[in-house]
């Protein structure tokens, strides 16, 4: 996740020396984030053991390596792109919702009026 959040925001380059020919367009968060996929919810559920009981528990697997598999972030960071994640998650939550209600709807309508279509040829 780290990986593909530090891609989004193009991270790396951010954070490299600012050149004198740059403008502020070019270090803007809308720069070039629409050709990126958004990052989805933070999962880190592949880096930890599973208990016997099979809840997720709070002891890394073995052989991850910080920088290659997982990175330490200051506590306030974790904050800020938990909920970050979390708003991202409920925002898509009430998209689909409100796609899902009006394409009900719009069933409703289309079922609606072939009855009456088909009632009419009927009668």
């Amino acid at each position: 996740w780290w990986r593909s959040w530090k891609g989004y925001v193009e991270l790396e380059e951010k954070i490299s020396p600012v050149d004198e020919d740059s403008t502020a367009e070019d270090y803007s968060e809308e720069a070039g984030t629409k050709d990126r996929c958004r990052p989805g919810v933070i999962d880190n559920s592949d880096l930890v053991r599973d208990e016997k009981d099979g809840s997720v528990g709070l002891e890394l697997c073995n052989g991850l390596q910080e920088g290659r598999d997982y990175e330490l972030v200051p506590e306030v960071v974790w904050k800020r792109l938990v909920e970050w994640s979390a708003y991202y998650l409920y925002l898509c939550c009430l998209l689909l919702s409100f796609m899902v209600l009006c394409f009900s709807s719009l069933l409703h309508v289309q079922f609606a009026r072939s009855l009456y279509i088909m009632g009419i040829l009927l009668f």
